[in-house]
């Protein structure tokens, strides 16, 4: 048997020892019957033992293909998803749980192509606009953006004297393709844009 077959069998074996004794020992407290054996000792010594072997077998050459392979099925799993989501539903669902603290309306409306995303609030800042903008680009890449060629985001202001424009910009679909999300940032989104404006 090779080394990390070795601290593979012995990391499952303890995990299910301290499962056994873990459940003595909560049986015995909750039954108030006295324990034959020291029931908690023995499921702290299978933690420790399933914490350093486990260690061991994840550092070895099998388990972290075992971890890289895990990671490729969450990964497509995840990537599956996100492109399965209607881009409608995900920004609706990320203006409604974003930084806006103030009542606001969202409109969405799709033609030729284009989703325009608009919407509406009374009291918030430019600061709060850009990074709502922000997640709603975000929320964009992870949905199925591709069926669309570009998204107008426009936040207006409702003032006793009418409606005013604060933050508006065009982003093509190449652009959200081309986003690194990792790294973007909100003083990014000039430069990601086309027609962007912002009220000074």
């Amino acid at each position: 048997m090779m080394i990390d077959q070795l601290f593979d069998v012995i990391t499952k074996l303890s995990s299910y020892a301290m499962i056994i004794f873990f459940a003595l020992f909560a049986y015995s407290k909750i039954a108030k019957k006295p324990q034959k054996y020291p029931y908690g000792k023995y499921a702290l010594v299978s933690l420790l033992l399933m914490i350093v072997f486990g260690t061991l077998f994840f550092n070895s050459p099998r388990g972290k293909a075992v971890l890289k392979r895990g990671a490729q099925i969450q990964s497509s799993q995840t990537t599956s998803s996100h492109q399965n989501r209607a881009t409608t539903t995900a920004v609706r669902k990320t203006v409604k749980s974003t930084t806006l603290l103030f009542t606001h309306h969202l409109t969405l409306t799709a033609r030729s192509g284009v989703l325009e995303i608009r919407v509406r609030d009374q009291k918030d800042t430019l600061t709060s606009f850009k990074l709502t903008t922000f997640a709603i680009i975000k929320a964009i890449k992870h949905s199925d953006y591709q069926k669309y060629k570009k998204f107008k985001i426009r936040f207006e202001k409702a003032t006793d004297s009418g409606i005013r424009p604060v933050l508006s910009l065009t982003i093509t679909s190449t652009a959200i393709a081309k986003a690194d999300l990792n790294h973007l940032k909100i003083t990014d989104l000039k430069r990601i844009s086309e027609n962007y404006y912002e009220a000074h």
